[in-house]
C-alpha cells in the first residue's frame, strides 16, 4: 500500500506516519489527532514516503520532536494550522528533495535556522501565522543565507516577530512571492527586491505594516512585480496610494 488518504474524518489519538511498510503518501489532515508518534528508521517506510500532510489537526508537541529523525525523502511536509510550539532544533535533519515545506498557523517560536544547508532543494517555505500570543511567533534576522535557497519561489513570513533589516532577503531574483507582512522589519527596503521573478513572470510583493512605507515609491519606479490582489504593476498599484495620500510622485 503506497497512497494512504484518511483526511476530512472525526480521527484523533496518535498518529503514524509510517503506517504501511511501502508507503509513499499519507494524507492525514482534517482529523483530530493530538500527537505524531515518532519517525522510526527501522520502518521501511522511512526510506518511501514522499508526501506527508498533517495540516489542520490538534497536534501539540514541540516541533524539536517532530522534526527530529524525519523520512530523508520527503518532498512535501505540511503541518499548518495545528499547536505544534517550541523553537526550530538547533540542526536540521538533511532533507535534499524537501520541496515544500508549510508550518503555518501554530504556535512556534524562537529564530529561523539555515534552511539551506539542510532543505536546499526547497521552492515553497510558509512559516506565517505563528504569532498567536505575546510569547509566540518567529524572532530575530532573516538569515542571508536564505538567498542560498536557489530553487525557492515563494516565502511566506506573515504575521510574526521578525525584525531587523531585509538585505538577506536582496539576492532571490526567482522568487514568486514574498509575504513579510506584519512583522517589525525596519530599516530600508533593497532595491533587488525589484527584480522578484524576473521580468516574464509575475511575483508577489507583499510589505504591509512596514515601517519605512515611503521606500516603495523607489521600488514603485523600478520593480517589475505586480501586486498580490491585482492584475496592475506594483508601480501603479503604489503610485496611486501615495497620489491620493501624499500628492504625485515624481519620476
Amino acid at each position: 500500500m503506497k497512497h494512504v488518504d484518511i483526511s476530512n474524518n472525526q480521527l484523533s489519538g496518535q498518529v503514524d506516519a509510517l503506517l504501511a511498510p511501502s508507503l509513499q503518501y499519507l494524507n492525514a489532515s482534517h482529523n483530530n489527532f493530538t500527537s505524531l508518534s515518532g519517525f522510526k528508521s527501522y520502518k521501511p517506510s522511512h526510506m518511501t514516503l514522499r508526501t506527508l500532510d498533517l495540516s489542520t489537526n490538534s497536534i501539540q508537541q514541540k516541533l524539536s520532536s517532530i522534526l527530529s529523525n524525519v523520512p530523508p525523502n520527503l518532498v512535501h511536509i505540511s503541518l499548518a494550522n495545528n499547536a505544534i510550539r517550541g523553537s526550530f532544533p538547533t540542526s536540521l535533519d538533511s532533507l535534499e528533495s524537501l520541496q515544500q515545506f508549510d508550518i503555518s498557523s501554530n504556535a512556534i517560536s524562537g529564530s529561523l535556522p539555515d534552511f539551506s544547508r539542510s532543505y536546499s532543494s526547497l521552492q515553497v517555505l510558509n512559516l506565517s501565522d505563528n504569532a498567536g500570543s505575546k510569547d509566540t511567533g518567529l524572532t530575530g534576522d532573516v538569515p542571508a543565507s536564505f538567498s542560498n535557497l536557489a530553487f525557492l519561489q515563494e516565502l511566506h513570513l506573515r504575521n510574526n516577530r521578525l525584525s531587523g533589516g531585509l538585505a538577506g532577503l536582496g539576492g532571490m531574483p526567482q522568487v514568486k512571492k514574498l509575504d513579510l507582512s506584519v512583522n517589525q522589519f525596519a530599516g530600508t527596503v533593497p532595491l533587488e527586491l525589484g527584480s522578484l521573478a524576473g521580468e516574464d513572470a509575475v511575483g508577489d510583493l507583499i510589505l504591509r505594516h512596514f515601517e519605512e512605507r515611503y521606500l516603495l515609491k523607489l521600488i514603485c519606479l523600478l520593480a517589475p512585480v505586480r501586486y498580490a490582489r491585482g492584475t496592475r504593476p506594483i508601480c501603479q498599484r503604489v503610485r496611486g496610494y501615495y497620489t491620493n495620500r501624499d500628492g504625485p510622485i515624481s519620476t
